[in-house]
């Protein structure tokens, strides 16, 4: 085993309009076991050593976790956007999100979350079985982050068949006019669309939240563009916000009841720190003890109702709780 080293550009395989470049490729029957700087020059080679030509988008198949490869295309290329898959298992879940909060470090939105092997749908009863567990795992994931697109993809014989395959017009299987209309294809469909109207907005309307109030009664909270122009701002006192968390010790995840008294959460709560988690949502730790992580609409929708409003053309919706005018009074005798 060598060292993998281009000095001429390569030329992609090219099928049914698609370009694809793999390390595979490059010394075929032989294993590829690299580490550390020998992988981030690899990538770097295939990123930039590739005959890529004209392309609308180029898309990066990432192996599992969040090591190496990773944090070099993070780093040295520039990522519009992420889109994470996960299988309905626990442990795939979990990787997952470490690779959200990994993303989100090297500032790469995750504008996607799709659940690969969600279920099998019985040709004889058309009965859905989620064979590897509840998709409803992954749809919290995405809802945890503020990710808008969920995608779910079926266990399919024949998409799998067309990979076996791998001949003709026939496939990919996303080409194959056999199976328009399945609810496989219909999932990569859906797939497409977010991706192309999640990277233009990237591109053209990206957005981010601001914060301040650490230690402080009222939180303040802003969404920007990226020329820094304001989408919405407002304030809410921090023990609302608290008692807003949805997370499971506050709610039970699947019967939605109560699991608190409001009278437990401490009057003088504070966020003890505040970060981003993801690119729509913000971590909060709080003075009691308890963590909370709120997507962008949920903390849009506490603004509204305890505090003050601030839309870009200029209307301002102000609905002031008793409890921001009493945590204002003390701020102002302390």
């Amino acid at each position: 085993m060598g060292i993998i080293v281009l000095s001429d550009p390569q030329q992609p395989c090219y099928h049914n309009g698609v370009k694809l470049m793999s390390v595979g490729y490059l010394r075929p029957g032989e294993s590829v076991a690299l580490r550390g700087p020998m992988v981030s020059g690899m990538v770097q080679q295939m990123l930039t050593m590739t005959d890529w030509g004209n392309l609308d988008y180029l898309i990066i198949d990432y192996p599992p976790g969040t090591g190496d490869i990773q944090l070099t295309i993070g780093q040295q290329a520039k990522v519009d956007a992420a889109v994470v898959v996960t299988t309905p298992q626990q442990l795939s879940l979990v990787d997952v999100e470490k690779g959200i909060e990994l993303f989100d470090k090297l500032n790469i939105p995750s504008i996607a979350v799709v659940e690969n092997m969600a279920y099998f749908k019985c040709p004889s009863c058309s009965d859905k079985h989620q064979v590897f567990g509840r998709a409803a795992e992954s749809k919290k994931l995405a809802a945890k982050y503020g990710i808008q697109s969920h995608v779910e993809l079926p266990i399919d014989p024949d998409m799998a068949g067309t990979v076996e395959d791998a001949k003709g017009a026939a496939f990919p299987f996303v080409c194959n006019e056999a199976y328009d209309g399945s609810e496989a294809s219909k999932a990569f469909e859906n797939l497409a669309e977010d991706v192309i109207r999640g990277v233009s907005k990237v591109q053209h309307g990206a957005t981010h939240i601001a914060f301040m109030g650490a230690g402080k009664p009222i939180i303040h909270l802003q969404e920007q563009y990226g020329d820094h122009k304001v989408a919405w701002q407002g304030q809410v006192p921090a023990r609302a916000l608290r008692l807003a968390c949805r997370s499971a010790s506050m709610y039970d995840e699947w019967t939605g009841e109560k699991l608190f008294k409001d009278e437990d959460i401490p009057q003088d709560v504070v966020a003890t720190q505040i970060a981003k988690a993801g690119t729509y949502a913000l971590r909060i730790n709080w003075s009691d003890g308890h963590t909370s992580i709120f997507p962008r609409d949920a903390m849009k929708k506490v603004v509204q109702q305890h505090g003050i409003v601030e839309v870009e053309n200029g209307v301002a919706t102000i609905a002031y709780a008793e409890e921001l005018e009493a945590a204002e009074q003390a701020k102002a005798q302390s």
